[in-house]
């Protein structure tokens, strides 16, 4: 099972990955947690570390502060715009994303993007950028059209089951651009309003893999062989 986004988590959640052979993208959003990120993955061959400086963190750091961790990570992100749930200036968010962008298409590494309410921006400042760019838990009530033209990967969040925003991407994105994730068990909490105890991470992902299936019209098997497929060549052989 793969998950293609992911925060740290307690050392349940960490365990619970392990146990379960969950290869995962794990995310630092600012130093400390770059600093951490890169502490675990180094330690276990499932985990593969990416890291950018947020756009909730870009009021409160320089995305140049992140750079002894930049070049330690094989995927630059997330990294985005944010107009829906931080007071960040915008200002700030676009300069950390140009800088974050202009260091990916630099060493060539892909780029994971949050979009969340400035979709038609994200889109707009990503189109001159030639690197393989993939989209985070996209949920907006517009069609990912920028994205998709652009030849974009997608993750599909754990809301995929009552979302119908998700549900579209699932259904729009090409197979081979589709990927899943957890955001972490914290935000598996909160998009399903419902407890969940980190053990439950595996099935959280193969139930996700199922919802593709299902909105596809494939196996569950094909579902998720292709995910992870499109993980190793969303990573390019860095996972």
């Amino acid at each position: 099972m793969i998950d293609a986004h992911a925060h740290l988590g307690d050392e349940w959640e960490i365990d619970a990955r392990i146990r379960g052979g969950v290869r995962t993208l794990m995310c630092g959003t600012d130093p400390d947690s770059a600093r951490s990120v890169l502490a675990v993955c180094a330690q276990r061959k499932l985990f593969t570390p990416c890291c950018a400086l947020h756009p909730w963190k870009a009021g409160a750091y320089a995305a140049e502060d992140m750079l002894p961790w930049l070049d330690q990570c094989p995927v630059v992100g997330e990294t985005g715009l944010d107009a829906a749930w931080c007071d960040t200036p915008m200002r700030a968010q676009i300069e950390a994303l140009i800088f974050n962008l202009d260091y990916a298409q630099r060493t060539l590494k892909p780029v994971v993007l949050h979009t969340k309410g400035a979709e038609q921006e994200v889109a707009r400042i990503l189109r001159p950028y030639i690197v393989r760019k993939l989209v985070h838990w996209y949920s907006c009530d517009r069609p990912p059209l920028g994205f998709l033209e652009q030849d974009c990967y997608f993750t599909i969040g754990p809301d995929v089951r009552t979302n119908p925003a998700v549900r579209r991407v699932a259904a729009l994105a090409p197979l081979e651009r589709l990927l899943i994730e957890s955001d972490g068990m914290e935000a598996v909490r909160w998009a399903r309003s419902a407890p969940a105890p980190a053990e439950a991470l595996p099935e959280v992902l193969r139930d996700e893999a199922r919802a593709i299936a299902e909105i596809r019209g494939i196996a569950a098997e094909a579902a998720e062989a292709a995910l992870e497929r499109n993980y190793d060549r969303f990573l390019g052989g860095a996972g």
